[in-house]
């Protein structure tokens, strides 16, 4: 009797990893699909892959919603080029988060920009949609912006959140 339960609890955990491991590939199959749409101005690809409730929240800290990004998609392609790297899935049920660096190059400029993005991925009526993406700016080595340009003067360490 304990062997079969054993062996019951392994095929369990096996079952869970493979479904585990689908989820990250299903996500990592949308998230190409994604990118693809949104480099080459796709608005029916990202009509499709957008949630309702989509927020882009740019490193300056301006936020675009699904409706402005499907506008500004369809004055046509949004990068010449994109190139991702360092992508990680991590599920969590019937969400996932994808973080990736990526250098994009915009059709009018000379070189390229590389940024960080988080990307927040949930199943919605049984497909992978894009319910939110971050993105922040890295510098051309492609290291972080230094905390000096992304703190208040005179800063030495992180703000702390104030108590009440």
């Amino acid at each position: 009797m304990k062997v079969r339960l054993a062996i019951f609890l392994l095929a369990i955990s096996f079952c869970s990893l493979a479904q585990a491991q689908d989820a990250v590939a299903d996500v990592k199959a949308v998230n190409a699909t994604f990118e693809t749409a949104l480099k080459q101005g796709d608005v029916q690809a990202l009509d499709r892959l957008l949630t309702p409730q989509f927020v882009w929240i740019h490193g300056t800290g301006s936020l675009m919603s699904r409706d402005q990004l499907l506008q500004t998609s369809a004055k046509g392609p949004r990068y010449s080029s994109v190139k991702d790297e360092e992508v990680q899935v991590t599920v969590y049920g019937d969400s996932a988060v994808l973080t990736e660096r990526s250098s994009r190059q915009y059709p009018t400029a000379s070189a390229p920009f590389l940024s960080r993005f988080t990307i927040v991925y949930v199943k919605h009526d049984g497909s992978w949609r894009v319910a939110s993406m971050h993105s922040s700016q890295l510098q051309p080595n492609g290291e972080p912006l230094p905390l000096d340009r992304v703190m208040p003067p005179g800063s030495t360490q992180q703000p702390t959140a104030k108590k009440n």
